[in-house]
């Protein structure tokens, strides 16, 4: 019998992006060349909205000053 436990994300936990490239057209300007989106894998965010029923969470990500809404808790990873 295996358990599977779900990571759970409140609002003031730490963060990693590791989901798909995220682009906005409205932010060309702020394009990560490494990662061709907008957040890098190595930007730590900071979840300042959380639904755990639903599993999403909406992140702010200081280096471009960008908050990002409804990013799924599986393209999340905590920072440690």
């Amino acid at each position: 019998m295996s358990i599977d436990v779900k990571k759970i994300y409140l609002a003031g936990d730490l963060v990693y992006y590791i989901g798909p490239p995220l682009v906005n057209p409205l932010k060309w300007d702020k394009i990560v060349s490494n990662d061709n989106g907008i957040i890098s894998f190595n930007h730590i965010g900071l979840v300042v909205q959380s639904n755990t029923f639903l599993r999403f969470a909406d992140v702010y990500f200081q280096i471009n000053e960008i908050l990002i809404k409804r990013i799924s808790f599986s393209h999340l990873k905590s920072a440690e």
